[in-house]
């Protein structure tokens, strides 16, 4: 039987570049943004709102039930529910937002010619 080893979580999760070239590769890819730097900025920047807005939503809904159901007061029931429907759309054109500009960085950032001089290509098909 094989032995089981422990496992280093904090260094499952770390992440070093092994080689220089991982590093230049990464500052190649950075300067082909070029344009589309607003983009690539704006992509991330939706989707946190998104995910924040559709984080919220259940405490509103447990907002709903414990002070608006439980107390038997409808008011609270329909301003929780009022505001779940703002944070739902909130979160639907964050969504849109966030698609948008994903799409448009990625198209773009596939459009600008990178450099492939350090790749090799093979000189004749290998059958």
């Amino acid at each position: 039987m094989a032995e089981l080893t422990q496992i280093d979580h904090a260094a499952a999760y770390h992440y070093e570049p092994k080689r220089m070239e991982d590093v230049n590769m990464l500052k190649t890819l950075a300067k082909e943004i070029r344009q589309y730097k607003k983009a690539t900025v704006l992509a991330p920047v939706f989707t946190g709102f998104e995910v924040l807005m559709e984080i919220l939503i259940p405490f509103v809904t447990a907002s709903i039930i414990d002070q608006g159901i439980e107390a038997g007061n409808m008011q609270k029931v329909y301003l929780y529910g009022g505001i779940m429907l703002i944070f739902a759309f909130i979160s639907l054109i964050c969504g849109v937002a966030a698609g948008r500009y994903a799409a448009s960085a990625s198209t773009g950032y596939a459009c600008n010619p990178v450099s492939y001089t350090h790749l090799t290509l093979p000189t004749k098909l290998e059958v």
